[in-house]
């Protein structure tokens, strides 16, 4: 994060109660991906319905996701949201 633009990143997490299919999950996806903006996205393990994100990122959303993007599954959220290059949450 420290390569990007001051308020130029978008930090998204469903936190930690949500639940989301894969047909949602690709969706978002796509939409973060058509944006062409900077994100960083927390998907925790076991937030989806029925398929760990990672095999998903298998099947090529980390293609669609391109440099713009980050999926991890886990971030320090206070350090994260404190960090100057994130400009929405």
């Amino acid at each position: 994060m420290d390569k990007q633009i001051q308020n130029s990143v978008v930090y998204i997490s469903l936190r930690s109660l949500a639940s989301i299919d894969k047909k949602k999950l690709a969706e978002m996806t796509w939409g973060l991906a058509n944006s062409k903006q900077s994100f960083l996205w927390v998907i925790r393990p076991g937030s989806m319905d029925d398929l760990e994100w990672n095999k998903l990122l298998a099947e090529g959303l980390t293609e669609v996701v391109g440099e713009n993007g980050c999926i991890i599954k886990w971030a320090p959220q206070k350090e994260i949201l404190a960090h100057g290059t994130v400009g929405g949450f």
